[in-house]
Order: structure tokens, then C-alpha cells, then sequence
């Protein structure tokens, strides 16, 4: 079963390793993903690098999401499978706009993600947060319901509130990503005099694109964006300041986009029984596919609550990794196994022990100098406290601050290189 367990291992491990190198990625938008071929803006950021992209996209001219969760090309696309990341652009306007947010929009996002978890288990869906117009405005749009408006936004600043609202709102909803490319463009015209928008006031500039596709450099490989390849349509001073920004906004509020949904936290559980160990795993969260378990005896498991039985006594840094399906996490405790066997009787070799209940420190005595790693472990066999003993034949190890109870101080002999364990009550 080691082996077995073993040969997984390394066959997860060659896969998470290819994984991180390269990863498929789908668009579902309109025009702005199409213009400037904003998908292979993103996949040229990586030249001279070992990392690269594979993508497909479905893009009409001023498509909704609606539209594409009733498309026969994007729902084909969504089951290929095998995606990453899927993307979802809404119409530039409709997010700014109460009604069609609440009738369309919404819906039509939770249904897009639905279909993208059933057919990729793995994949995580990727909001585009647009931008607003250079000026602002009011937004009206018929999309069959009636024509309804937006507010009168005064300027760009509050129709981008707008829309990093609407798409905030979904990824919350669905447990998604945001790729917070508006707030990215807010940024980078508060601060300096680049042109991101088009003639229209609408549309991207290649310096809009550009920034846009650093953004999701940050959000699809958890990495900075700055230093990365760029084109001859802008200079170096252009495209550091658009790194910049991209990374400053994305990980400068990783938890406004949402972007921390998927962490894992590994955790477990035991409970001793002699030599029998049974492990509850309270690991958590989302999309988790795989535990690996290494107990410290040369013995491992990717079973979810294995339990253990340990051939002999002594002390195991048992690890639990967690694995999702983009992330990891790792927790150790080093468990005491049989140590409510262990031998009261005070004497090893040249070391004794001597504790008082009624006092915070026990005693160490040798007839001759001795070199020591001291450990103290509570019941559970969790470490609550080190020492070191240097060249003394009486050393004191204090105790305050640690609860009465029983517990188990473990001694490293340096001199006979020999562990020996204790148990004693404060």
C-alpha cells in the first residue's frame, strides 16, 4: 500500500507540476475581449517565459450573458471541458443599469457558472470587471423588456463604482473570481495622463488592452504582472506603469475580488489509543481533491480519516496535505504515541528527573555533564515548550505559564545520542 500510495503521489505531483506551467482558459464577452485580441495580449505577456496559455474564445459584438448561456457555440465550448479558468464579460452597459442587473445579468452568471462547474469540476469562473465611460452618462438599453436606464453617472469614477459593484455581487454569489480590470483603469487615469479609451470613449486604446491583460496575468497565475513582455505599440516607461497597477490593485484587495475563495486551510484531528491512532480531517475548502498523509514512520495514505497503528513508541511528525484543485496546504503535529506507558522510574544512565506538584519547574541531575535537547508535550502529544541544557549536572526547566496536567518531557542524550521519554505532574 506505501508503494501504491507513493506512486500517486509522484504521478499528482508531475501533473500539478505541468499544471502551473500551463493552463486552458476560455472568453465568453463581446467586443471588449475581442478588440486588440485581448486573449493573446494575455498569452503574449508570458514570452520568455516557460509558462504558457491555451485558450478559445466566443465573442460577438455586444453580446450578453444571457445570450451566451442560450448560445449552442459557448455551451459547446463550456463542455469541451478541461478549462481552467472561464472568463465572463457582460455587456459593457447592462451592469450599470438596477433592471436588466437583476433580471439578466444575475441569472444568467449563475446559470454560466453552473454549467461551467458541472462540465469542469475544477474550473473557476473568472468575472471581467469592465470599465465606464470616459464621461460617465446616462446608460439606456432595450433588451426586450422595455427601455430602462441607468443613473446619470457624472463622471467615469461612478459609473466604475457601478460596475465593480454588479460584479462583486456575483462572485460572492457564485463563489467566483473578479479580475478587477476597471478599478485597474481608474487607477491608472487618476494617476497619470495614459489614454485607455478608444475614440468611441467606449472602447480600449492598445494601452487599455494591455493593462487589462496584465490584470488577468495577476489573477490566473497568483503572480505580479511587472517586468512581463510587451509590444512595440507602447514604450517601456507605459507598460511598467500599467504593470504596476495591475498588480497593485489585484493584490492590493485579494479579498474585495474575491480571489481567496478557493484557499485551503489543512487540519485534523486525533485521538490516541496505545499504538492506534484514528484521524478526523477537518480540513477546508472548496473544490478540495486529494489528502496525503505522512505519518512519520515511513507509512503514508490518501484516505479523507485514515486510521494509523504505529509499531512502536516514540514521537511522529504526522503531516496532512490538502490539495484543491489550483491550491495546498499542509498541517504537522508531532504526536506522542504509547506514552501513557512509559516507565515512572526516574533513572537513565547518568540522568535523573525530579518534579514537585506544587512548584513551576522540574529538575534535571546528572553525575556528569551532560548535553541535552529537552521537549515538553502536553496529553495529546502536542510540543509546548524546548529547552537546551549546556554543560551543567543540574539544570532547572521552568514551567510557568503552562496549566497542571499531566505531561511528558522527552530528553535527546548528544553525548549517547539516545531519546528517552518521561512522564510527570504539575
Amino acid at each position: 500500500m506505501k508503494h501504491i500510495v507513493f506512486l500517486l503521489c509522484i504521478i499528482f505531483f508531475q501533473n500539478e507540476l505541468s499544471a502551473q506551467n500551463e493552463l486552458n482558459i476560455l472568453f465568453l464577452g463581446n467586443s471588449y475581449t475581442a478588440v486588440n485580441n485581448l486573449p493573446l495580449l494575455i498569452s503574449d505577456l508570458l514570452k520568455g517565459t516557460e509558462m504558457k496559455i491555451n485558450y478559445s474564445s466566443n465573442t460577438p459584438g455586444g453580446y450578453l450573458l444571457s445570450q451566451h448561456a442560450r448560445n449552442e457555440t459557448s455551451l459547446s465550448l463550456i463542455k469541451q471541458g478541461d478549462w481552467d479558468y472561464v472568463v465572463l464579460q457582460e455587456q459593457s452597459q447592462l451592469p450599470t443599469i438596477d433592471y436588466y442587473r437583476h433580471t439578466l445579468m444575475n441569472p444568467a452568471y449563475q446559470a454560466l457558472t453552473d454549467s461551467i462547474k458541472k462540465y469542469n469540476p475544477c474550473a473557476m469562473t473568472v468575472g471581467y470587471m469592465t470599465w465606464g465611460r470616459r464621461y460617465g452618462g446616462m446608460q439606456c438599453e432595450d433588451y426586450g423588456f422595455g427601455n430602462y436606464c441607468s443613473a446619470d453617472f457624472t463622471n467615469f469614477n461612478q459609473m466604475q463604482d457601478s460596475l465593480k459593484s454588479a460584479y462583486c455581487e456575483n462572485a460572492f454569489l457564485t463563489n467566483t473570481y473578479v479580475a478587477p480590470v476597471g478599478m485597474s483603469w481608474k487607477k491608472i487615469l487618476e494617476e497619470t495622463d495614459i489614454i485607455l479609451h478608444s475614440g468611441d470613449n467606449s472602447h480600449p486604446t492598445y494601452a487599455g488592452s494591455y493593462l487589462t491583460a496584465c490584470v488577468f496575468h495577476a489573477v490566473f497565475w497568483n503572480e505580479s504582472p511587472i517586468g512581463l513582455y510587451h509590444g512595440t505599440q507602447i514604450d517601456n516607461r507605459t507598460a511598467l506603469l500599467l504593470q504596476q497597477a495591475a498588480n497593485e490593485v489585484v493584490f492590493g484587495s485579494i479579498e474585495t475580488w474575491n480571489l481567496n475563495v478557493d484557499d485551503l486551510t489543512a487540519n485534523y484531528e486525533y485521538i490516541i489509543d496505545n499504538h492506534n491512532v484514528t484521524f478526523t480531517n477537518t480540513s477546508e475548502g472548496l473544490n478540495i481533491t486529494n489528502y496525503i498523509w505522512d505519518f512519520g514512520d515511513g507509512s503514508e495514505s490518501n484516505y479523507e480519516s485514515p486510521i494509523h497503528t504505529f509499531s512502536e513508541d516514540g514521537l511522529y511528525n504526522v503531516t496532512l496535505t490538502t490539495y484543491g484543485c489550483r491550491k495546498h496546504d499542509s498541517k504537522t503535529n508531532s504526536i506522542l504515541i504509547e506514552f501513557t506507558n512509559i516507565s515512572d522510574n526516574n533513572s537513565h544512565n547518568n540522568i535523573q528527573i525530579f518534579s514537585n506538584t506544587d512548584c513551576d519547574f522540574i529538575t534535571i541531575k546528572s553525575d556528569v555533564s551532560i548535553n541535552d535537547l529537552v521537549d515538553i508535550y502536553n496529553i495529546k502529544g502536542e510540543l509546548i515548550q524546548k529547552e537546551i541544557i549546556n554543560n551543567k549536572n543540574i539544570s532547572t526547566v521552568e514551567l510557568s505559564g503552562i496549566p497542571a496536567g499531566i505531561y511528558i518531557i522527552r530528553i535527546f542524550d548528544m553525548i549517547e545520542s539516545k531519546i528517552f521519554f518521561r512522564k510527570f505532574l504539575k
